[in-house]
């Protein structure tokens, strides 16, 4: 556990160690989430808390029974996975598009901070903080995945979103036609009122 910051965890035991000075034997005292411990009074405490903000708090106590002020510590415990992350953004999921570009953010829930873990075509990781934009341009024409998965303060992964999109900057090529009436060297008149043109 820090002194400066609060700590988040994914686990939910905890081991603390505590010491002081005096001129004779010393006890200590711990609590739990304000709630004191009675079955231990030595410098090393274990033990267990649930999800959520927990603190432990100790102070020691003399032979004589002088007690010195207490001293806390405030950590938080997180073992659930964030949720899957909602896309926004351009190209959408199966668009076909003139686009060469593309732009998305994504959004998740959970109880602290989530970072976003982007890939393309199962590139590099990129990290990208909430409302940070994943971002690119310039792409040849071809089919692209992007693939996005938050990770939170105590290490918990959620499953990974993924949006398939295919750029296409070509234009079609060599078009013909065939059929009836049709000439490629001159107009055909005819006395049918029917035609058929396959391109």
């Amino acid at each position: 556990i820090s002194d400066e910051k609060i700590v988040v965890t994914n686990g939910n035991d905890f081991a603390f160690e505590a010491s002081a000075t005096d001129a004779t034997a010393l006890k200590f005292h711990w609590a739990t989430n304000g709630v004191a411990v009675t079955d231990c009074t030595t410098s090393n405490f274990v033990g267990r808390v649930g999800e959520g903000t927990n603190t432990v708090s100790v102070y020691a106590e003399d032979a004589a029974g002088n007690v010195c002020d207490p001293v806390t510590r405030v950590w938080v415990v997180d073992t659930i996975d964030p949720t899957v992350p909602s896309l926004e953004g351009d190209p959408k999921d199966g668009a076909i598009t003139q686009e060469t570009g593309y732009s998305y953010t994504a959004t998740s829930e959970d109880a602290t901070i989530v970072t976003y873990y982007w890939t393309l075509n199962g590139g590099d990781e990129v990290a990208k903080n909430a409302g940070e934009a994943f971002a690119d341009s310039g792409l040849a024409d071809g089919v692209y995945t992007v693939s996005v998965y938050a990770k939170d303060e105590a290490g918990n992964k959620s499953a990974a979103t993924n949006w398939t999109w295919t750029v296409d900057t070509t234009d079609p090529a060599e078009l013909k036609l065939w059929g009836l009436p049709i000439s490629d060297e001159k107009i055909v008149v005819t006395n049918g009122n029917d035609f058929a043109f396959e391109a």
